[in-house]
């Protein structure tokens, strides 16, 4: 089975037991600073991070 990464990191590595070619996730971290950095280029006052965009696609999706 083939598994894609929502959000892969740029640079691949050589699995010691296989020989096989393989690439990780973003750490979490990376994520974290590109909201921030979205965030601050959009002027938004608030704190934004990844949870805040959860919290705002659930009040969305949650019937009132």
């Amino acid at each position: 089975m083939i598994w894609h990464w929502v959000f892969p990191a740029s640079r691949t590595h050589v699995d010691a037991a296989t020989g096989k070619e393989r690439r990780h996730h973003l750490h979490e971290s990376v994520l974290q600073r590109a909201v921030r950095q979205a965030a601050a280029r959009a002027h938004v006052a608030q704190v934004a991070t990844p949870h805040t965009m959860r919290h705002y696609a659930e009040s969305l999706i949650m019937p009132s």
